[in-house]
């Protein structure tokens, strides 16, 4: 496979590692489009995947380190739908009379 060729997802839309796509498929499974993997073995995680008609792709170990942008992806790279963004107007807007809106910027801690 000539990887000019391929379409991967956005960065943006990709997560990898097994628990945070075990996380996903236990609380948000239908953000998962599809899950890419090295593992031919049957996994608890692919049998869910399974289970929940979320297709699962095999690919080869360096096209996972690619698409993750990482090696440290276990073997694991999920597609998941992209989040959707509100502008400050917008957010404010929405909000209730009572609501508390928080925002932080370039939150450091000091470690002793």
């Amino acid at each position: 496979m000539n990887d000019q060729y391929v379409k991967w997802p956005p960065k943006d839309q990709m997560i990898m590692g097994v628990h945070a796509i075990e996380e996903l498929l236990r609380y948000a499974p239908e953000k998962i489009l599809r899950v890419f993997t090295v593992a031919s073995k049957q996994s608890t995680l692919l049998k869910s995947c399974e289970q929940k008609n979320i297709p699962v792709s095999f690919v080869l170990m360096d096209h996972l380190t690619k698409m993750a942008g990482s090696d440290s992806h276990q073997s694991l790279v999920a597609h998941i739908k992209g989040r959707t963004f509100l502008d400050v107007e917008t957010f404010i807007e929405g909000s209730r009379e009572n609501s508390l809106v928080l925002m932080l910027d370039q939150i450091h801690t000091n470690r002793l």
